[in-house]
C-alpha cells in the first residue's frame, strides 16, 4: 500500500517521510539512500564547513540520485554565527527545489510562516533531538492543536520511528513525518558503527535536556558529558562560557568519527526507545510506510464455508503486520435463486468501511442489473464496477452461471483456476510498467516512475484513486481506470477449484505454488476454510525484515467445482490424482527438504516447514511442482528414488 497525501504530492515523493535535517550526519551518503528508497533525503547545510563546499555537496548528491531532496539551513544561536545568506545563496543558485530551515519553532511561529507563504511546517514535539523549544509541548498535544489552526499542510517530528508512529501521525492532521534519530540508525549514515549501537542499546530515558539557563533547550544523548553539563547548569549564575570547552561542536563531530559516545554531546530523542536494529534505509522506509508495521502480526483468522449442489467454498482473512485490515471478501452461493454465484476478494486502500461497502454492494448491483437480467454477463460486470468506483485499490470477482465462470479484475488480486493440478491465471495483475498500461497512462497525461503511476499508485487499474483520474477522459482512457478485464471460461470436468486471493498471497508464492500447496491439503483431506488460513499462516512472515513481503493483509477464497460428485467424490479424485502427479511430497520440495519427514506438527500447520533456513522470498523461486510426468517416465523417476 502507498500513502498518497499532500506531502507526497507536493514534493513528488513515494512515501510521506522526510529525513531530519541532522548535524555532521546529512551528507549526500545518507540523503541520496532516503531519496532512492522513496522517502525524502535531506542535506544539512551546515555540515558542510563553507557555502561553496555545500555547493559540492548538493551536485555530488546528484551523482548518487535522480529522485527529489532538500536541504536543511538552521537558524539558532552560535558562538559564532555562520554565513547564512552565502550558504541560502549556494542552495538558490543550485536549483534545490526543498528547502528546510529550522529554528525554535512553535505553533505561533508556524502561523507566521503560514502567513510569509511557505508551503509546509514541520511541528517538532518535545520528544525530538536538538532543539524542541521552551515551550515542552509533546507530540500528542502540538500535532491536534496545529490541525485546528494552520491552514497549511503539517507535517509531525520527534518520538517517530515506525509505522506505528507514521499512521499516529496521519491520525493527528500531519500529512507525513520527518525521522532524525531514527535514521542515524541506518547502514548508509556516515557515523561510527559503536555509536549505532550504543543508540539501539538505549532507551526512551537515555537522553539530557542541556541550554536550558540559556532559553536555547537542546536534547542530546546522556553521556557523561551531558551529566556533567547539567550539573554546572544547576548554578544559578551559569554563564555559556562555564560549558561551551564541553559542548563544542569539534567534539561533537569528533564523537561519530572515532566512536567515544563520550567524548563529546550528540542530539538523540526519546525515539531510541523505538530503536532495536541498523537496517538500509530502503528497508527502513518500506517497513515503516508499506501498511504501518505492528510490532507482532494479527493473527486471528475470519474464515467461512459453504456448498450447495454445484458448489463448495472456503475463505478466510487475517491482518497479518498490518496496523489495519483493509481486504474484505464476497461469498454468495445461489443470489436469491437466480442460479448465479459470486465470489470477489477486495484490497482496499481507503479503510475497512470502505472494502466492506463494496463487498456488500457489488454482488447486489451487479446481478440486479438489467445486463445481468439480459443474461449480459460481463456487461453487467463491467458497469459494476465502474458504478462502484469507489476508494479501493484491487478487485478480483468470480460470477459463475450456467455453467460458466466470469472473471473480473481491476489490480493485483488474482483469480487462479486449477484444471488437473495445472494453475492457469484467469486475471492478470494490472501495473503501471506493463506496456500497454504505460501507453494509456502516458495518453492520459501521466507518467510511469518506480513503477509506479506518476510515482505514487502501484496500480495502474483500481476503484477509486480519483486523483490520477480526469473528469473529461471516459473510463477506458483514465491514467488509473476502474474498467476490469473479463475473462470468460466453460468449465470442464478437469477443472478442479478457484482459487481467489489479494496480493498479500501472491507477494510470496506463484501461481503454481498456490495450486500445488492447496491440492496437497485436499489431498489430505483439510477442510477449504482451513486450507485457507493454513495457506495465510504459510505466506506469513517471521519478522518484519522482509522488505514487506508477507507482511501484508491477506484474503483468501478457494471455490470448489463439483462437477456432479459428491463432496467425498471431489475430495478423493484429487486425493489419487495428487498421489499419481507428485511422487514426492510436495511440502519438502516447496520449503525444505526435513531429514525426518512430515510430521505431526507439520501437517497442522499445512506446508510450512519448520526449517527456518528459507526466507519467505525464497519461496517466490520454488520449483514448479505441478507438471504431471508420463507413466512411463514417472516409473523411472521412481526407481531412481
Amino acid at each position: 500500500m502507498v500513502l498518497v497525501t499532500k506531502l507526497t504530492k507536493l514534493l513528488n515523493i513515494k512515501h510521506p517521510i522526510i529525513q531530519g535535517g541532522m548535524q555532521h550526519i546529512g551528507t549526500a551518503e545518507l540523503a541520496s539512500a532516503v531519496s532512492n528508497s522513496g522517502a525524502l533525503g535531506i542535506l544539512t547545510g551546515l555540515t558542510q564547513p563553507t557555502p561553496e563546499a555545500l555547493r559540492k555537496e548538493i551536485r555530488r548528491c546528484r551523482t548518487m540520485t535522480d529522485k527529489p531532496f532538500g536541504v536543511n539551513l538552521t537558524f539558532l544561536p552560535a558562538i559564532n554565527l555562520p554565513p547564512y545568506k552565502e550558504y541560502a545563496q549556494a542552495i538558490i543558485e543550485e536549483g534545490v527545489q526543498v528547502v528546510e530551515t529550522a529554528g525554535n519553532n512553535p505553533i505561533r511561529h508556524a502561523l507566521t510562516a503560514q502567513r510569509l507563504g511557505v508551503d509546509m511546517v514541520s511541528m517538532d514535539g518535545f520528544e525530538c533531538a536538538g532543539h524542541p523549544g521552551e515551550d515542552d509541548i509533546t507530540a500528542l498535544i502540538l500535532l491536534a492543536k496545529s490541525a485546528r489552526v494552520l491552514d497549511i499542510p503539517f507535517i509531525a517530528s520527534g518520538g517517530i520511528g515506525d509505522g506505528r508512529g507514521l499512521a499516529a501521525a496521519l491520525a493527528l492532521g500531519a500529512e507525513g513525518v520527518n525521522m532524525g534519530s531514527r535514521f542515524m540508525c541506518t547502514q548508509e549514515a556516515p557515523l561510527h558503527e559503536s555509536i549505532k549501537k550504543k543508540m539501539v542499546e538505549a532507551d526512551e530515558t537515555s537522553t539530557a535536556l542541556v541550554y536550558r539557563p540559556f532559553k536555547n533547550t537542546a536534547r542530546i544523548f546522556k553521556n557523561k558529558i551531558a551529566v556533567e553539563v547539567n550539573l554546572r547548569e544547576k548554578n544559578p549564575d551559569v554563564k555559556f562560557d562555564d560549558i561551551a570547552e564541553l559542548v563544542a561542536g569539534v567534539r561533537g563531530k569528533q564523537v561519530f568519527i572515532n566512536g567515544d559516545s563520550d567524548f563529546g554531546v550528540w542530539t538523540a530523542g526519546q525515539v531510541l526507545g523505538l530503536i532495536n536494529d541498523i537496517p538500509t534505509c530502503d528497508l527502513l522506509v518500506n517497513r515503516n510506510n508499506m501498511g504501518q508495521i505492528l510490532s507482532s502480526p494479527i493473527t486471528t483468522k475470519h474464515s467461512t464455508e459453504g456448498k450447495d449442489s454445484r458448489l463448495l467454498f472456503g475463505a478466510s482473512s487475517m491482518q497479518g503486520w498490518r496496523i489495519s485490515m483493509e481486504d474484505a471478501h464476497t461469498h454468495i452461493l445461489d443470489y436469491e435463486n437466480t442460479g448465479a454465484a459470486f465470489f470477489a476478494v477486495f484490497d482496499g486502500h481507503g479503510g475497512a468501511n470502505v472494502a466492506k461497502y463494496s463487498s456488500q454492494n457489488l454482488s447486489k448491483i451487479v446481478i440486479e442489473s438489467d445486463d445481468f437480467k439480459k443474461g449480459e454477463f460481463k456487461d453487467a460486470l463491467q458497469k459494476g464496477f465502474l458504478k462502484i468506483d469507489e476508494d479501493l485499490r484491487a478487485v478480483v470477482a468470480l460470477l459463475t452461471k450456467d455453467n460458466e465462470l466470469y472473471v473480473s479484475n481491476a489490480g493485483d488480486s488474482r483469480a487462479i483456476l486449477c484444471n488437473d493440478g495445472q494453475a492457469i491465471a484467469l486475471s492478470e495483475d494490472h501495473k503501471p510498467d506493463n506496456q500497454k498500461e504505460a501507453d494509456r497512462i502516458e495518453k492520459a497525461g501521466g507518467h510511469v516512475e518506480f513503477g509506479r503511476v506518476n510515482g505514487n499508485l502501484a496500480l495502474s487499474r483500481a476503484l477509486g484513486d480519483f486523483e490520477f483520474k480526469t473528469a473529461d477522459l471516459p473510463p477506458e482512457q483514465q491514467a488509473v481506470t476502474a474498467d476490469p478485464d473479463i475473462t470468460v471460461h466453460k468449465i470442464t470436468q478437469k477443472d478442479e477449484f478457484m482459487v481467489l486471493a489479494c496480493d498479500g498471497i501472491w507477494d510470496c508464492l506463484s501461481n503454481a505454488e498456490v495450486v500445488a500447496f492447496v491440492r496437497k491439503q485436499i489431498a489430505n483431506k483439510i477442510p477449504l476454510k482451513e486450507i485457507c488460513e493454513r495457506l495465510m499462516d504459510n505466506c506469513l512472515a517471521d519478522s518484519t525484515g522482509t522488505g514487506g513481503v508477507g507482511c501484508d493483509n491477506m484474503t483468501v477464497e478457494i471455490v470448489a467445482f463439483l462437477n456432479g460428485q459428491t463432496e467425498e467424490e471431489w475430495y478423493t479424485k484429487i486425493r489419487e490424482s495428487v498421489a499419481v502427479v507428485s511422487p514426492m511430497d510436495v511440502s519438502n520440495s516447496i520449503n525444505s527438504i526435513q531429514e525426518d519427514g512430515d510430521d505431526v506438527e507439520d501437517d497442522k500447520r499445512g506446508m510450512k516447514s519448520e526449517s527456518k533456513q528459507y526466507s519467505v522470498h525464497e519461496l517466490k523461486n520454488a520449483p514448479n511442482l505441478t507438471s504431471s510426468l508420463p507413466d512411463q517416465q514417472l516409473e523411472e523417476e521412481k526407481k531412481k528414488g
